[in-house]
């Protein structure tokens, strides 16, 4: 255990010293300009212990029972993620084309080994080809693609993640809008648990979906986007089982995007989203196994990181969800995460979040203080932090007795933690 723990404080240092050489705040991948190629990587990892020293297990013990979807500060599994791609020349008057992939490793809890529950994704891999001088280009393949990306909780809304092609950037007026075909793939038959005569499950194409993305359309010195994601989801009979009854739905969706928190430097975002139908999980890479006409959601929030002096920052967001087809009807997040300087380097972090499931009466309270180490921006968004922790929570937490210190209401947990964007 003592091994461990020093191999894991050497490793988050270099990946802290790593990423201080090679964070780019101002973009979302590095572009080596002499030879086209990009980079970007993003690493978390860390542990976390009990009261008597236990190393807890998992991600996310401390969401609340019923929940959808949690904060993510000390609360989520280790990760580690790598672009890299190619661009061809852009500057001359002819057609040009890039690729993409995007590799993801799931890094499984540190007490069990880094080659034990291995899991290996591929979460992007596509094309895109366009014209020098033009603003559209055209893409095929896998994509991470538009989406309301709720930054606190590592959550989605309106994900348009997928498989498929589709037209970026056409040009309308000051704005721009996408357009994407993308379909995702029913391995399960559906939701029937039904293997064919070889044993193995019905593949078929499932959700359809045509997204339509307006963005950046000015509102003073702001922006809105819109997402119109009609979808159909085709009904089948496997393999003598249950027939599926075509369904069909969309979801749509508003971002109101603001260039300051208020009146404090700083982003802010409000957004709201409805689906009915085979749209009413506003996504287009998974299929609702209930779907109906009558499936309805609304997912709404606000979310935003303000910087009050060089002293004083903090992240902030409000979550709201809907879910008619659920047991878990209704759920709300909230979290607030101030961070106080005290050195160009070091800070002071602490955040308060709160879950609430309607449904159940099931609430969970969670307090986390974390002395931060920033090499990097030195505010509550920098890339590059790392930092020892304590949480304690009241409520009803999934996590169990992995975190309990007196009874199944309490939790109590301890550890380090580090993320690393370069």
């Amino acid at each position: 255990m003592r091994v461990r723990t020093i191999l894991l404080v050497a490793f988050l240092t270099a990946a802290v010293i790593s990423g201080a050489q090679s964070t780019r705040a101002d973009r979302d991948f590095i572009i080596f300009e002499n030879n086209g190629l990009v980079f970007a990587s993003y690493l978390r990892a860390g542990m976390k212990l009990n009261y008597e020293g236990a190393m807890v297990e998992g991600g996310n013990p401390w969401n609340v029972v019923g929940g959808y979807n949690g904060m993510r500060f000390m609360n989520e599994s280790n990760y580690n993620e790598w672009l890299l791609g190619y661009e061809s020349d852009r500057e001359n008057s002819s057609w040009w084309g890039a690729a993409y992939f995007r590799v993801a490793y799931d890094i499984p809890d540190f007490s069990r080994g880094w080659l034990e529950a291995s899991n290996i994704i591929l979460p992007e891999a596509f094309f895109r080809m366009g014209y020098s001088g033009r603003s559209w280009n055209l893409w095929i393949g896998r994509r991470y693609n538009d989406k309301v990306a709720i930054a606190m909780m590592d959550y989605y809304v309106a994900n348009l993640d997928g498989n498929g092609g589709g037209v970026e950037n056409i040009a309308l007026g000051n704005a721009s809008m996408d357009m994407h075909w993308l379909f995702s793939y029913d391995n399960d038959g559906n939701g029937v648990d039904q293997p064919d005569g070889d044993g193995n499950y019905n593949a078929f194409i499932g959700k359809q979906t045509l997204a339509m993305h307006f963005k950046d359309i000015a509102a003073g010195d702001h922006s809105l986007s819109f997402i119109l994601a009609p979808s159909i989801l085709p009904g089948n009979t496997i393999d003598g089982g249950p027939a599926y009854q075509t369904t069909g739905g969309a979801f749509f969706t508003m971002k109101y995007d603001r260039n300051c928190f208020f009146k404090l430097d700083g982003r802010s975002q409000t957004y709201a989203s409805v689906g009915f139908g085979s749209g009413a999980n506003q996504a287009a890479d998974t299929n609702l196994d209930a779907s109906g006409w009558e499936d309805w959601s609304v997912f709404a929030g606000f979310q935003g990181s303000g910087k009050v002096n060089e002293t004083f920052s903090f992240m902030t967001t409000l979550h709201y969800e809907h879910r008619s087809y659920d047991a878990m009807t209704d759920f709300l997040s909230f979290g607030l995460r101030p961070m106080f300087k005290v050195a160009p380097i070091f800070g002071l972090q602490f955040e308060y979040d709160l879950e609430v499931a309607f449904t159940t009466g099931a609430m969970v309270n969670r307090l986390t203080f974390a002395p931060t180490f920033t090499p990097v921006g030195g505010d509550v968004t920098s890339a590059v932090q790392m930092m020892p922790y304590i949480t304690w929570g009241y409520g009803d937490f999934q996590g169990g007795d992995t975190i309990a210190i007196g009874d199944t209401d309490h939790g109590l947990a301890f550890g380090i933690f580090g993320h690393v964007g370069f």
